[in-house]
């Protein structure tokens, strides 16, 4: 008998434990449900990609379903999710790679970054940015720029690319171009439409900043460099009615010997010319007393010795492909006005 009494004593147990393991299962949240702020930023430690499976997927499922998505939030990565993965990322200005790392749940508002340039609860856009400031609210800010087709590497560094996308952002929309992102900024890149003017188109932006300005030349052509995008562009028409033609990528001066900036005119011109260490510069083109536009540097047994374009690293003079060096050369008239910025 006092074996029986056990024996009933330890089901008893048993089916007790039971209930109450029935009650903490029936306790958590059904799969349908929307997962917790605490869920999310769990799960946004995650990245996802197509094949991926599991919660951390039902997450996702459900925070892109917030941005009108309609996905079933079956915690399978397939290729409709994968589809709406890469629509997003490409309305947020990030590479449609369908890969779900940290920018992409950034941008999907997990709140989950601690990287610096934001707190933890604090949004990006209350954060001040500016030239040299790094982190996560620089990452927001890019992906918001890239919308409007700036094509900036979303690395958190606000550098020169940034900087220069920022003040010509502000230009665009009628704000002071400081370069400055506060308010003002923020909430004009969330409610500007991304469509013509304010769609980043170098030529349009370019010849419109020439348009602007006096830009009178003797000739039907005209010569506009911009120093900070190493660009060179060649324009006919007449003043206050040039159209771009050609843009020509170009290095500059570097910060120790600077290309002068202002208005000039094309002098002289000659076929080369040999630098204090004996390289060779074709095609030259007088811009105003030493300062030329002219080709890359070449060996005087005519092997090229520096062909780097794109930066800031020349005495002041403006150097070129050499053919396009040669183009200005050949084609630009005596008289034709520049003007370097």
């Amino acid at each position: 008998m006092k074996r029986i009494a056990n024996l009933l004593l330890a089901a008893v147990f048993i089916l007790t434990v039971s209930i109450y393991s029935g009650l903490s299962v029936n306790e958590t949240a059904p799969a349908s449900a929307e997962p917790s702020s605490e869920y999310v930023s769990l799960a946004a430690t995650v990245t996802l990609r197509y094949g991926s499976t599991g919660e951390s997927v039902r997450a996702l499922q459900q925070q892109l379903n917030s941005f009108g998505y309609s996905l079933t939030a079956d915690g399978i990565f397939g290729s409709i999710t994968l589809s709406a993965v890469k629509s997003f990322q490409a309305s947020k200005g990030l590479a449609a790679d369908g890969i779900v790392g940290p920018l992409t749940w950034g941008a999907l508002g997990s709140g989950t970054s601690s990287q610096s340039g934001t707190t933890s609860g604090t949004s990006p856009e209350d954060t001040v940015l500016r030239y040299g400031d790094r982190g996560y609210a620089v990452q927001v800010l890019q992906q918001k720029l890239n919308v409007f087709k700036y094509n900036l590497s979303v690395d958190g560094v606000f550098g020169s690319g940034t900087s220069f996308a920022v003040r010509d952002f502000q230009r665009v929309v009628g704000l002071g171009a400081d370069g400055v992102v506060g308010p003002l900024t923020w909430n004009a890149l969330d409610n500007t439409p991304a469509v013509s003017p304010y769609i980043y188109d170098p030529a349009q932006r370019y010849q419109s900043r020439v348009n602007s300005s006096n830009c009178p030349s003797s000739t039907k052509y005209y010569i506009y460099v911009n120093r900070e995008r190493h660009v060179v562009c060649i324009l006919t028409g007449s003043n206050y009615n040039w159209t771009i033609q050609k843009i020509f990528k170009c290095t500059v001066g570097a910060p120790a010997t600077p290309t002068i900036t202002g208005k000039y005119s094309v002098k002289a011109k000659g076929s080369y010319f040999v630098t204090e260490n004996g390289l060779i510069c074709k095609y030259y083109t007088q811009i105003y007393g030493d300062y030329l536009f002219h080709s890359i540097l070449y060996y005087p047994g005519g092997g090229i010795a520096d062909s780097r374009l794109g930066m800031d690293l020349s005495h002041g003079c403006i150097r070129l492909a050499t053919e396009n060096a040669l183009y200005i050369y050949n084609n630009i008239p005596y008289g034709t006005g520049i003007w370097i910025e």
